[in-house]
């Protein structure tokens, strides 16, 4: 990016032109054109005129936008199109429909359903081609689905700068298909921390009655949530922490919850499960991903390479302390079967906890493997586990409250820190996973659903945060 162009020659002024990015050896943008740089290039010409040595002119107006480089017929649908423009499911794809010349064509065979076809496939063709002879191209790499040759998925759509759509006369660079090409730009990243959450409404109330139509369409819509982040940069460790931070309804600092997943990686059923209900309850919710960054898919066979997720919690802490939204004085730490036990482990009076700027005031524990933790505890606990469970027994978390463990290590009754124990009978392993309806074995342990154990937990889990570090609609 230049601030500025200047041009000298000889006997000529000096030209100079202010807010240009440049975009191939001789094509500059001014930054006050609603342009941008790589999906639809623009050119400002410069003209020297005759001029004293000492003279010199400044070009402060935008640049005409009419490419007068190339014949190429094209398109871009801009950032503000993509976010204001109304979108089922989502689907930037579909706003490739808007461009001139391009239309929703049949199938043709193109897409093939969700069993063969990826999901968003748009079957679109530019000027009488083919529903399946466009190019899609994302950040210059390719983007199509080989199988039907239809569009991969496009990013989401807050990942996504722009995109153009090419409808002819496109350059030799641009083959593989006859019909259209799209070019794909998605936002650059930077080293700070970045996300936002969004909301789409549609409703009767604010709709308009179709002409033809006796009554108002009664369609009702409502789209929300919230976009990864990233909690370090890569500067800041060699295995940043991604998650899914969803915000309470409102405004104002909020208490929080971290949310640590179990050993076989299943962060975002964590966060459909329980992130986006304890997010109706009034809490921030951040469902944190220990092995995306990590390149990891499960340490369920081999728990030796998990030892240093323990301080994920207290990094995700100190991420949520960095957030006006967040009231860092009220976050508690929930954790899943491997993720249950370092939430746990991170609130044991020891190096980690009295280590840490930041402190957690509640902690909750899903069916933990409670043997090996000496349950000197710092906060409130509460940990949840099914009579049946075989992988990690419920006689071990009982010993654990007692003060009675492996270790041999009795907790201190007089430090007063309560733990709660709850235990379901007839439920197993997972027993809040509703996709476990049907019974599955996993490494010769049973895991299972339990609908009775899920609702007693989710009152137990709603009554306990309430009463440790409170919705932000209690005065406290």
């Amino acid at each position: 990016m230049l601030s500025e162009l200047c041009v000298r020659r000889p006997v000529f002024a000096t030209m100079l032109v202010t807010s240009l990015v440049v975009l191939g050896i001789f094509s500059f943008r001014d930054l006050g054109v609603d342009l941008f740089p790589k999906a639809d290039p623009a050119t400002v010409n410069v003209r020297l005129q005759l001029g004293q040595t000492s003279e010199s002119i400044e070009i402060s107006a935008n640049a005409l936008q009419v490419d007068t480089t190339t014949s190429t017929v094209r398109q871009v649908v801009d950032e503000r199109r993509i976010v204001d423009l109304p979108l089922n499911g989502r689907n930037a794809a579909q706003l490739t429909l808007l461009v001139a010349g391009a239309v929703n064509a049949p199938s043709g065979g193109a897409d093939q359903g969700i069993t063969k076809t990826f999901p968003g496939a748009v079957t679109a063709s530019t000027n009488g081609s083919r529903s399946n002879n466009m190019s899609f191209r994302l950040d210059g790499g390719n983007n199509v689905d080989e199988y039907t040759n239809v569009n991969a998925p496009f990013p989401f759509p807050d990942a996504l700068q722009e995109f153009s759509v090419q409808t002819s006369n496109y350059s030799a660079e641009y083959g593989q298909n006859s019909g259209g090409v799209v070019n794909i730009v998605t936002k650059s990243g930077t080293n700070a921390v970045h996300g936002d959450v969004f909301g789409f409404l549609r409703n009767n109330v604010f709709n308009a009655r179709n002409f033809f139509s006796a009554k108002v369409d009664a369609l009702k819509r409502a789209q929300f949530g919230g976009t990864i982040v990233e909690l370090e940069t890569p500067l800041a460790s060699s295995h940043p922490l991604q998650g899914y931070l969803r915000h309470p309804n409102g405004t104002g600092p909020s208490p929080a919850v971290v949310l640590l997943h179990s050993c076989s990686g299943n962060w975002r059923h964590i966060d459909e499960r329980w992130g986006k209900r304890i997010a109706s309850w009034g809490y921030a919710a951040l469902s944190v991903d220990s092995f995306g960054p990590r390149g990891i898919k499960t340490t369920c066979k081999d728990n030796s390479i998990s030892t240093d997720f323990g301080a994920d919690a207290y990094r995700a802490l100190d991420f949520l302390a960095q957030q006006p939204s967040v009231d860092p004085a009220r976050v508690a730490a929930v954790g899943f079967s491997m993720g249950g036990f370092f939430v746990l482990s991170s609130v044991e009076r020891g190096i980690a906890e009295q280590a840490s700027s930041n402190k957690f005031r509640a902690a909750v524990a899903f069916y933990p493997p409670c043997a090996g933790l000496k349950g000197d505890l710092t906060v409130p606990t509460l940990i949840l586990i099914g009579e049946r469970d075989d992988l990690n027994s419920a006689e071990e978390c009982r010993n654990l409250v007692a003060g009675r463990d492996g270790w041999g290590i009795s907790r201190q009754k007089d430090r007063d820190i309560p733990i709660k124990l709850v235990v379901y009978p007839g439920a197993y392993h997972g027993f809040d996973a509703s996709n476990l309806t049907t019974p599955v074995m996993l490494l010769g342990h049973h895991l299972e659903f339990n609908q009775s154990a899920t609702d007693q937990s989710i009152t137990a889990l709603q009554a306990f945060l309430d009463a440790t570090i409170g919705r932000r609609d209690q005065v406290r």
